[in-house]
């Protein structure tokens, strides 16, 4: 899993390979801070640990411990016939501030290693932090979103992406806007203008089109396209416009 927060945009990649973005002030977007301070994570399960001397970590005098499963919150709920998992760690705290400056774990179980490390990149200052270069197809996704909200009512507003690795070939944009009905959604399509070579092709039900609005049987809803290209529209909590790169929906023929 890859998560980042530049400039206000949220970028995640869970180990599925799906994405899940989300654009400058969506409320819905994950709080990193909440996750800033290392006692608060790893460390958050260690009841005690043994003091194994003072030691530097980088130029920072500091204070090495080390623990192991005994030493977690949970480990009284093992018992023999549902034994704890081996575990193995370490971290320093400086000397000044008592703040967490590294801290390591591995869990060991049959079957299954999960190994944890987490490290205070900086101290006093906060380092610029770039999108990776594998990042900027997710950039330029939301990128496409900001531009589509020129085919919506006005003063909607784009609030996040969702791409699934394994999905049927189809973006899903995630819209704020002012409508609040199907109606006052649907009238503003009726007397849509082409815009930039989008036009309006169907209004009404959608076939194989159940989620994440049902326009197959429950309401109906728009296709806009432009040469080879087509946007499913719809209207429910917010808008939703479904970018259809293999054309998997097409007009419900009543």
């Amino acid at each position: 899993m890859r998560s980042y927060l530049v400039d206000g945009r949220s970028y995640e990649q869970n180990a599925s390979g799906d994405w899940y973005l989300f654009e400058a002030g969506n409320p819905a977007s994950p709080d990193y801070t909440s996750g800033l301070d290392l006692r608060s994570r790893t460390l958050g399960e260690v009841e005690s640990a043994r003091f194994d001397g003072d030691a530097d970590f980088g130029d920072v005098p500091a204070r090495h411990f080390v623990f192991d499963e005994t030493d977690l919150a949970n480990y009284a709920s093992y018992t023999p016939e549902r034994p704890s998992p081996e575990v193995e760690g370490d971290f320093y705290i400086a000397r000044d501030g008592g703040y967490v400056l590294y801290v390591h774990s591995k869990e060991t179980a049959p079957n299954r290693i999960y190994e944890v490390t987490e490290e205070l990149s900086s101290i006093g200052e906060v380092p610029e932090i770039t999108l990776p270069a594998a990042f900027a197809p997710m950039a330029e996704a939301l990128d496409v979103g900001v531009d589509l909200a020129r085919l919506l009512p006005p003063d909607t507003t784009l609030s996040g992406l969702i791409r699934y690795k394994r999905g049927i070939g189809v973006d899903y944009y995630s819209y704020v806007t002012p409508v609040r009905t199907n109606v006052e959604f649907l009238n503003f399509f009726r007397t849509f203008l082409p815009t930039d070579g989008w036009t309006v092709s169907h209004i009404g039900h959608i076939r194989v089109h159940v989620e994440q609005i049902n326009c197959e049987t429950a309401v109906e809803c728009v296709i806009l396209t432009k040469g080879g290209e087509q946007l499913v529209v719809s209207f429910g909590a917010g808008i939703t416009v479904e970018y259809d790169h293999e054309h998997v929906f097409g007009p419900l023929k009543e």
